[in-house]
């Protein structure tokens, strides 16, 4: 996360890959909880391969999100599943507490927050807007994370997008430049959504 931004809370402690792995559960499962194996994982690391280079290299991190997923067992946040009589299954299956959930909530704001906000500007985009204030792309940053269902409501919203944060994110990571543009007669700072050539 941007030394802009605010802490994810549960998430600041977890390294890389157990973020990644949260993101995948949050993203699979909708924010609920469910069954995982670690195929599951390693499909998605996979579906983008497109070399035997990228392969080989796909499968080396794959490993490092298996030892993951039992770092994530031990902050309980997955519970490795097991016969009637507590014998170990042949399959790595795990079950997502409740705890993994909201875990995999806090992992997944932070780690989309780029995608969130491309997101927002692409709807903008959709509409032809070519201009907008810092207010209005906050609308849609907020409609696109309320539909992935990435906060339980607005104020906690609020609590961790500011304007000042996600005027860094549209700053540093999309290079879009404010823009001053005049509004029912009042000058007002935007952002340019689209290159204009004079």
């Amino acid at each position: 996360m941007s030394a802009a931004g605010k802490s994810s809370g549960g998430s600041k402690r977890l390294g890389r890959r157990e973020k990644f792995v949260l993101t995948q559960i949050f993203l699979m499962f909708n924010g609920k909880p469910g069954i995982l194996h670690f195929e599951d994982i390693k499909d998605r690391l996979l579906r983008n391969v497109d070399t035997w280079k990228d392969y080989w290299r796909v499968a080396e991190e794959a490993e490092r999100c298996r030892l993951a997923l039992y770092r994530l067992e031990g902050r309980g946040y997955l519970k490795k599943m097991r016969r009637a009589d507590g014998s170990d299954l042949r399959c790595c299956l795990f079950e997502v507490t409740e705890e993994g959930v909201e875990a995999a909530r806090l992992a997944a704001r932070e780690t989309l927050e780029d995608d969130i906000v491309k997101k927002a500007l692409n709807r903008l985009r959709a509409k032809e807007t070519r201009w907008a204030p810092i207010d209005m792309i906050m609308e849609n940053v907020w409609e696109v994370s309320k539909n992935m269902k990435l906060f339980e409501n607005i104020e906690e919203f609020e609590e961790y997008w500011s304007k000042r944060k996600l005027g860094f994110v549209l700053k540093k990571r999309f290079n879009l430049k404010r823009v001053k543009r005049r509004v029912h007669g009042k000058e007002t700072w935007g952002y340019a959504l689209v290159n204009e050539t004079r």
